[in-house]
C-alpha cells in the first residue's frame, strides 16, 4: 500500500480529494437507513422572501455556490452539520427545508441517484420538477 506522503506526490493536484477514511458501511448516509433531501422549492422560496440570491446563501451558509447548486439538484445530500447551519441561517424548521426519505436497496444500485422507487419526490431537490 502507498504512503500518504508518497500519493500525495503521485498526485499532487488530486490530493486534496482522497480520503484515507473508509467508506460508510453499506452505503448508509447517516447511518440508520435514512436519506436527507434539501427541499429546493422551499429554499428557493426563502430566497425571494429575503431577496437574497444563492451565491449570498452559499456564503452565509458557509459552503461554495457549486455545492449549494449540487444540493439544490439532489446531486449531494446535505451532511448533519450543513443542515444545522442552513436551518440557521434561515431560522427554520427541519421540516420546512428536509425531507426524510427511506433508504433502499434501490439507491445503491442508483448510487447518483436520488429517488427511492415508486416514491412522489414534488418539489424536493432531485424530484420531477426540478
Amino acid at each position: 500500500m502507498l504512503g500518504r506522503n508518497l500519493l500525495h506526490r503521485l498526485l499532487p493536484r488530486h490530493a486534496a480529494r482522497v480520503s484515507f477514511a473508509p467508506p460508510p458501511p453499506d452505503g448508509a448516509h447517516d447511518g440508520n437507513g435514512i436519506r436527507v433531501l434539501l427541499r429546493r422549492a422551499a429554499v428557493e422560496t426563502r430566497l425571494a422572501r429575503l431577496n437574497w440570491t444563492k451565491s449570498e446563501l452559499a456564503a452565509r451558509a458557509g459552503i461554495s455556490r457549486g455545492h449549494l447548486s449540487d444540493l439544490l439538484a439532489g446531486r449531494k445530500r446535505p451532511r448533519p452539520e450543513l443542515r444545522e447551519r442552513l436551518l440557521d441561517t434561515f431560522g427554520a424548521a427541519f421540516d420546512d427545508l428536509f425531507q426524510i426519505v427511506p433508504h433502499t436497496p434501490v439507491d445503491n444500485a442508483h448510487a447518483g441517484g436520488t429517488a427511492a422507487v415508486g416514491e412522489s419526490h414534488e418539489g424536493v431537490a432531485g424530484g420531477p420538477h426540478t
